[in-house]
């Protein structure tokens, strides 16, 4: 289920990184492959959620806190939905209290799924008219109670109905002439706002509209301890000539394989395609890549056999075998470890992180676009404040000086190495380091690292 799903989605975000490297874009040209990426990168969200409905159900599922801009929040997902509403002759409008805090901490993915769900069946069930998200300011007496409300002009809901629409696999007499859905949407996110600590009701009038309402408690927030997107590097060429890397692309799914071969295509590398773990193995002992691309889940031979055939040789200790897998559990990442995988990508991958493990496990060294200083300053401030007294504890005083000197040498592999083992530490600090680390930028490492020495 979670092949099936994942890797269709893969080569959907992967063409949109391709074509937005394409400089004869023009800016509406951009501004709606951006729309396609976002709601490709939510279509995925949604689909991690629902294969671990299980855990839901199980109560494994729990609250993933982080201090976020709830105002950005609100705007990317009424630009989300803004063409949908436009095409169907509605409006999609925001009333926002004034006093409604710009940066608080709760869960930010689950509260971002129940409004797309919510405004997606706002926008999915009105014809004519306009579809409204309030947020209302904390509510007086109820400690920090954040107060949400989407109200739509549509068709509306009968009664009788109201009491059944949060079950699993319910839907409406106007839900199931809609066609689209699964009537899991709402089932989804009264359990997410169980979980954040609040409850959605529903109201509704035939032929006038529905409201639904959820208040759940957040935590009021300030621009630095919000953590910002990472700003994305794109490579743009190779500072020297590395064509004699050869590169075995083994992927059983035609645009997922297209996909990485155009990716990798124009750094002058020698690629070759395989659609099975049998023909990777043939490729293998005839050709001897330097690395080898290696799709999980393929037909005649899985991923697994053909990883464990090739490692069990002597001569595999000259290639390098990173491990493609659309599965969405961790479980899956420790397995294709245990099978002697180097290394890990999931699917959906951004086109950065297949040149990062490259970079990482060849000779090869690209350069990037430049990104400009105020955006990566202000993002580094940010991150900086992850580095808790309490969150650097957790870290063996050993690995930070192995880090230290890593980072002076500027030894690449090392450095992520090391910035690994911290992350079975804490995740923060590892995340921090592997910002710098990722943007070349060793020299922060060490003056971060210095500071910390001094203080101690």
């Amino acid at each position: 289920m979670s092949h099936e799903l994942r890797t269709p989605l893969n080569a959907i975000l992967g063409f949109t990184q391709l074509m937005n490297r394409d400089q004869s874009l023009n800016t509406r040209q951009r501004d709606q492959i951006d729309i396609i990426s976002r709601s490709g990168e939510h279509l995925l969200a949604l689909i991690n959620d629902v294969l671990e409905m299980s855990k839901i159900e199980a109560g494994r599922m729990v609250l993933d806190e982080s201090s976020f801009d709830l105002h950005t929040l609100v705007d990317d997902l009424t630009d989300m939905l803004a063409l949908r509403a436009t095409n169907k002759g509605i409006d999609i409008r925001v009333e926002m209290a004034p006093d409604v805090p710009r940066y608080v901490r709760a869960d930010e993915g689950k509260l971002r799924q129940v409004l797309i769900n919510l405004l997606s069946n706002a926008v999915k069930f009105t014809d004519q008219g306009e579809v409204v998200l309030r947020v209302n300011s904390p509510i007086e007496g109820s400690g920090d109670q954040l107060g949400f409300e989407v109200q739509d002009s549509g068709m509306g809901i009968p009664q009788e109905k109201l009491d059944s629409i949060f079950d699993a696999f319910v839907q409406t007499v106007s839900g199931q002439q809609a066609i689209e859905g699964t009537g899991l949407g709402l089932s989804i996110s009264q359990q997410f706002v169980r979980l954040m600590g609040g409850e959605i009701t529903a109201s509704s009038d035939l032929n006038i509209g529905s409201i639904f309402k959820f208040e759940i408690p957040i935590t009021i927030s300030s621009a630095i301890e919000t953590v910002v997107d990472k700003p994305v590097r794109r490579v743009v060429g190779m500072k020297t000539d590395h064509s004699g890397y050869r590169i075995l692309i083994a992927e059983d799914h035609d645009a997922s394989r297209q996909l990485l071969v155009e990716l990798l295509d124009p750094f002058g590398f020698e690629i070759r395609e395989v659609q099975n773990g049998l023909e990777a193995i043939e490729h293998w002992k005839s050709w001897r890549p330097h690395l080898i691309l290696m799709d999980m889940q393929m037909p005649v031979m899985d991923g697994y056999d053909a990883l464990r055939h090739i490692k069990a040789a002597q001569e595999s200790a000259d290639t390098v075998i990173i491990a493609i897998t659309a599965s969405a559990f961790e479980e899956d990442r420790e397995n294709v470890f245990t099978e002697g995988a180097d290394d890990f990508v999931r699917k959906p991958f951004k086109a950065e992180q297949i040149f990062t493990k490259l970079a990482k496990h060849l000779d090869v060294e690209f350069v990037y676009e430049e990104i400009e200083a105020d955006s990566v300053f202000e993002h580094s401030v940010n991150l900086v404040d992850l580095l808790t007294p309490s969150n650097l504890a957790e870290i063996p005083e050993n690995l930070l000086l192995d880090l230290n000197q890593a980072a002076v040498q500027a030894d690449m592999i090392k450095v992520e190495a090391l910035i690994d083992e911290i992350r079975l530490h804490n995740s923060d600090v590892a995340t921090v380091f592997d910002e710098f680390a990722t943007n070349f930028q060793y020299n922060k490492i060490t003056q971060i690292l210095q500071t910390i020495g001094d203080e101690q």
